[in-house]
């Protein structure tokens, strides 16, 4: 039985390898080709930004010193016309120019970039708070009902990553291995509902609808972009951001592409600094306590925070599309309570909570919701696990 097991535990890690390598390889080159179709798309723009600033930077002494000249009528024509082109270089500055002068600038300039650092990470703070707020904004348009299942999706996950646990450590261990549950559920959390946010239906506001139908917005508002086509951030989704164009039958396909990079750094991402935490947790145990003992062999955290990155990017990507685009808005609402009413965008808010009828439509809505996302929690987490027992990077000891 030992000649066996060994066997299997040596064709599980080759076998690992060539799939972290096709994943690795895939998304990588998804990931650069966009890249390098960006730069092509915008290479003329920031070339001609850049030699804007250049020039501004060199002429800014030469052009105050020829402003002066020439409200003064001190210098004749062929000297004003010498002075923009001896000011296009910083060697051919005017002579006029003191060394107290460059002192004050070169003082001005470092300053300038000092308060710009400083305050490049607050800017990039802001810029982030305003992408979420805005996110949020065009997902509550697209469905309203979107900070419930929002939590509800936060539940899910916490609760089956608890089921997990309990099964895992029994009754006996879980207050005592708190250090260990709270990173597993926190890093459940975050990968699950970032990959309920990147594939979550989104619709502009009208001002920025009219703008796209009008062709004035070039990013695609809320949509996604592959390789420069926009492309809807849920497939199934009926119409794009705009809510008024249909998308195409590429666009559907592109959507399933379009999240992968995103889905596959913040898998390895969260899933390396839960892992990280969890084995450095794992160390420092059996280190201050000798006769600690682990159930499972140690996991390679590189191994593990690829594997989850690639999980993400392909079954959560492909679960979370068919729930919400599929699921939810047709087989639950059109489906099973068509007529009921329980969607705010569909019936005006009088109507909303006048019947007893309508109020116990509602609530079946949200608890068969909540089964539904229950039930997609645990389909992720076993095949999660069965995938990292398959290859070999969850493993009891013997």
């Amino acid at each position: 039985m030992n000649v066996r097991r060994c066997n299997h535990r040596q064709s599980s890690v080759p076998s690992f390898r060539h799939f972290l390598r096709w994943c690795i390889v895939s998304i990588l080159l998804v990931s650069c080709s966009q890249t390098v179709f960006a730069f092509e798309a915008s290479r003329s723009t920031s070339v001609l930004l850049l030699s804007r600033y250049r020039i501004n930077n060199n002429n800014s002494p030469g052009i105050i010193l020829g402003a002066t000249s020439r409200s003064s009528n001190s210098i004749g024509d062929s000297e004003d016309n010498k002075g923009p082109r001896a000011a296009l270089t910083p060697s051919h500055q005017p002579a006029t120019t003191t060394t107290s002068d460059a002192f004050r600038l070169s003082i001005a300039r470092a300053l300038a970039s000092a308060s710009s650092r400083c305050a490049s990470p607050f800017l990039k703070v802001r810029s982030w708070n305003d992408q979420i707020r805005t996110g949020y904004r065009r997902r509550i348009n697209a469905d309203p009902s979107f900070f419930g299942k929002s939590i509800t999706e936060v539940l899910v996950a916490a609760g089956t990553q608890l089921m997990a646990e309990w099964n895992r450590r029994g009754a006996s261990r879980m207050i005592l291995e708190l250090d260990f549950v709270v990173p597993a559920v926190l890093t459940a959390i975050l990968g699950k509902y970032y990959s309920m946010w990147r594939t979550a239906k989104t619709l502009n506001d009208e001002s920025q609808g009219a703008a796209s139908s009008t062709g004035k917005n070039q990013d695609g508002g809320g949509d996604s972009m592959l390789f420069g086509l926009p492309v809807p951030t849920n497939a199934f989704q009926p119409r794009m951001a705009d809510g008024l164009t249909t998308p195409k039958l590429k666009q559907r396909l592109g959507s399933f592409l379009a999240p992968v990079p995103a889905l596959f750094q913040a898998g390895t991402i969260f899933s390396g600094v839960g892992y990280g935490i969890m084995a450095f947790l794992v160390f420092l145990r059996t280190v201050l306590i000798p006769s600690y003992q682990t159930e499972t062999l140690p996991v390679n955290v590189l191994y593990a925070s690829v594997y989850t990155g690639c999980f993400m990017a392909v079954v959560s990507n492909l679960r979370y599309q068919v729930l919400q685009g599929l699921v939810e808005p047709i087989v639950i609402d059109r489906w099973i309570f068509s007529g009921h009413g329980v969607n705010d965008s569909d019936h005006p808010k009088t109507k909303i909570g006048s019947s007893q009828s309508h109020r116990l439509a509602v609530l079946l809505r949200s608890v068969v919701i909540f089964i539904v996302r229950w039930l997609n929690g645990l389909l992720g987490s076993i095949l999660a696990i069965s995938g990292m027992r398959i290859f070999g990077l969850q493993r009891m000891k013997s």
